[in-house]
């Protein structure tokens, strides 16, 4: 206690020790709002580039699998065509065979087998590798 405005040395020591631990209390809780309201900020950054980049990740892999399913109606669409033209190949084969067995002709005989021929080689070419 104060008298007449005095105080004595262990006293100004307590006041001295308390002002400081206020201090060191206040600028505390001052550091940790701070660091508290950097990592809320911090963590909303992270939590909106994780959406935006998420969005766009999910946009890519739908249209990957929409690509692949269209790939795999091309590739259906493929098969039969080809098994199409290899029937049509093998028709027009067999006509021209005939045609070739029935005729006295030469000429017409060498055109059929060249045909024959030529229609081989693109029956080979449809086959699928």
């Amino acid at each position: 206690m104060p008298i007449l405005g005095m105080y004595t040395a262990k006293e100004v020591a307590d006041i001295k020790r308390i002002s400081v631990e206020d201090a060191e209390r206040t600028t505390k809780v001052q550091m940790k709002k701070e660091i508290n309201k950097l990592k809320d900020e911090n963590i909303k950054k992270i939590i909106d580039t994780e959406e935006r980049y998420g969005k766009a990740y999910g946009d890519l892999i739908l249209e990957q699998i929409d690509i692949e399913k269209k790939l795999e109606c091309k590739q259906t669409e493929v098969y039969v065509l080809r098994t199409i033209l290899a029937l049509e190949t093998d028709k027009k084969i067999k006509r021209l065979e005939v045609i070739a067995q029935r005729t006295k002709k030469p000429r017409v005989r060498k055109k059929c087998e060249n045909r024959i021929i030529d229609y081989k080689m693109r029956k080979i070419a449809y086959e699928t590798k």
